[in-house]
This record gives structure tokens, sequence and C-alpha cells, in this order.
């Protein structure tokens, strides 16, 4: 595909600041720009992030590469803040830019729960006498599921895990 002729429609759609080309357009998850590319009568509509379309027109090919950001701004499409790399590396590239980090328990800010009511869910499923089902509905969980993640210390972990992976 000639993703040269996308170059003027991208240009149009994008602020610069501080040295980023920041993407005005439509905007998905986690702040990465999209647009729609193709035509819909040979079938060849498709939506393609902004920054890899970036990286299309102006540094080439990208194959089964990952296109990582030097800025960390998910909306840049500055080419020149922009080089590929493998899932591994993107994964990597988040973890040391402090984006991966995820929190349990009361540390996450979205808890509706408070640590006294998880160690009570705890004692009173040691004791024998409370299902999950139970416990969650008396607790207010959506779901038992979320009852046997508190006990397993999926969730709500003495100490809360740092990454994805270590979930």
């Amino acid at each position: 595909m000639d993703y040269k002729k996308y170059e003027k429609r991208l240009i149009e759609n994008i602020t610069m600041y501080e040295g980023c080309w920041l993407w005005g357009g439509v905007v998905k998850g986690f702040g990465y720009g999209r647009m729609s590319i193709g035509s819909r009568t040979d079938g060849t509509r498709k939506q393609i992030s902004t920054h890899r379309l970036s990286y299309l027109i102006y540094r080439g090919e990208i194959g089964d590469k990952c296109v990582l950001h030097k800025c960390d701004m998910p909306s840049c499409v500055n080419p020149a803040h922009l080089f590929l790399g493998t899932h591994g590396d993107n994964n990597r590239d988040r973890e040391a830019k402090g984006r991966g980090v995820y929190l349990s328990g009361a540390a996450n800010k979205n808890s509706k729960h408070v640590q006294s009511e998880i160690d009570e869910i705890r004692e009173k499923h040691s004791s024998g006498d409370y299902t999950y089902r139970r416990l969650a509905k008396e607790y207010g969980f959506k779901s038992h599921k979320s009852i046997i993640d508190i006990i397993r210390e999926k969730t709500w972990s003495p100490k809360p895990p740092k990454t994805r992976s270590e979930l």
C-alpha cells in the first residue's frame, strides 16, 4: 500500500509541542491516535495507529515489529521520536518508563474496599463456615471469583505486584 498518500491528512491533524507532533484527530485506548486508510470499494479500508502510519510514511516498513516512542507520548507521530522493537522490547520500555506498575489493594485508587474488610474475609474463609459466594454477597463483590483472588492473594496481596507479568 502507498502510505505516502496519507501524509497530508496526517500533517493536517498534528500540533507541535516541545518537539512532539501530537495527533489531534481520533484517539483510542491509552491515548494512541487512529486513522482510517484504504478504500471501502476495494475492501482495503482499515484502521491504523497514527504513530505506525507516520513510521510507514517517513521511515519505511515495520514488518512484525512494534513502533515505540522515545518521548513516551502515545499521541506523538514525530518520526524522529519513533523506533522499532520487538514485543519484548516494548514491554521492557514500558516497565523502564514506569507505566507497568499496577497497584493492588488499598494502594489502588479504584479499590472499593479497605484492608480491614479483606482481613475479615480471609478470617471468615479460614473458619470454613463461609463459601466464596456468601462472602462475595456479604461484602458487595459482583463475583465470587474476586473472593477467590483475595483468598489466594492474587489481589490484595501483602506485597503488591509491580508489573502485569507478576499478577
